[in-house]
């Protein structure tokens, strides 16, 4: 045994890989063939029958000692179980209700199954899902089956409710057309499970030829063409568009241009109304006064009560009682501009105050009269 082992572990010359050596819990018996083990993805559709057949012979089996029973024994005591038996017993009722429930159900595949047929011709290749195809069938199958369950219980169909309503269901359709074809399977499934075949077949028929008419002719991209605007009123309201768009930037633009030409004018007037050996004019305070007449003279002695230097630039009258008063000058030392605004709205003058704007003048070019000394004020 041991030289056994050492001529398997020893290495060889031979490239080819060495047979494993089964373990003796492994190894085969003697005289008996290996047992092969049943694999799920090798079941056949006779292991399915084979399961069914064996069903119907216990079925059988249980009629059988029913009979036996009902002869020997007198089961007035158990009523339930009496009631079981005789329905057991009663052959015809049997044949009736599993012929009216495999009737319903072969109906429902039939009626259901050129809706999953639409559904796989109506859907792109790339998003084709061949599982929501078979749900189609086999959900109608399955409602059939719950409706012939009720047939008129109550009680059964609050019981259902409750179980339906227990199990949640989590699954998203990618296309909103989709639900279509599942609230029409589940349609057919009621009208199979209630015996109306005829309101099943003409449902099955006008729907799934209404989908696959309106996908064959593109009704839908028709719609949306026609609730868009025709060229012409397009062209018209782009047109309008552009004209308004193009008005209210040449308005913006002129406003624009405006306030730099202001501030070019306030810059050129700061330069000419600096005195010699004097710090720079470096900003400007725009006042909306009225009236103008009281007002003007008011806001210039509150203004210069701020501590700051301050110089009257320009007047410019709106209308009869209001104007727009311009001061060209520099904020005492460390104060804020906001503190020069706030101290004139809570000076006395802010009667007269109809607007106040504040505008820094650093940056601005500005002619300076040693460099130009014939410039004059604009």
């Amino acid at each position: 045994m041991q030289s056994a082992i050492q001529s398997v572990s020893a290495p060889s010359a031979d490239p080819r890989p060495l047979p494993s050596v089964a373990s003796p819990a492994e190894a085969p018996r003697p005289g008996r063939a290996p047992r092969p083990a049943i694999r799920p993805d090798r079941l056949h559709g006779r292991h399915l029958f084979a399961y069914f057949a064996a069903l119907f012979a216990l079925l059988f089996a249980t009629r059988a000692i029913a009979i036996d029973l009902t002869s020997r024994f007198d089961l007035s005591a158990f009523p339930k179980l009496t009631s079981g038996v005789q329905q057991v017993l009663n052959a015809a009722s049997e044949v009736d209700t599993a012929l009216n429930t495999a009737f319903s159900l072969l109906y429902a595949f039939l009626f259901s199954l050129p809706v999953a047929l639409v559904h796989r011709i109506t859907r792109e290749k790339k998003r084709f899902d061949p599982a929501l195809t078979q749900t189609i069938v086999l959900l109608s199958m399955v409602v059939t089956a719950v409706i012939t369950l009720i047939s008129g219980d109550l009680a059964r169909a609050f019981g259902l409710a409750g179980v339906v309503g227990a199990v949640r269901f989590r699954n998203s359709l990618d296309d909103a057309r989709d639900a279509v074809y599942v609230f029409l399977a589940i349609a057919i499934g009621i009208a199979c499970g209630a015996r109306l075949y005829t309101s099943a077949v003409w449902t099955s028929l006008i729907m799934t030829g209404t989908l696959y008419l309106t996908w064959r002719h593109k009704v839908t991209r028709a719609l949306d063409e026609l609730s868009r605007d025709s060229p012409d009123e397009e062209a018209t309201d782009q047109s309008r568009f552009d004209k308004e768009g193009r008005r209210a930037l040449d308005s913006n633009q002129a406003r624009i241009d405006s306030i730099i030409e202001q501030q070019r004018r306030l810059a050129h007037f700061a330069v000419l109304s600096r005195e010699p050996g004097a710090k720079k004019l470096n900003a400007a305070l725009i006042v909306e006064i009225a009236p103008v007449s009281p007002g003007q003279f008011h806001v210039g002695d509150c203004l210069q009560a701020t501590g700051g230097v301050w110089r009257l630039a320009r007047i410019s009258a709106r209308d009869e009682n209001a104007a727009t008063v311009e001061f060209v000058g520099r904020p005492a030392k460390g104060q804020s501009p906001g503190a020069v605004m706030r101290a004139l709205l809570e000076s006395p003058c802010s009667a007269y105050i109809r607007g106040l704007e504040f505008r820094s003048l650093k940056g601005v070019g500005g002619h300076d009269p040693a460099a130009s000394p014939h410039s004059n004020p604009q």
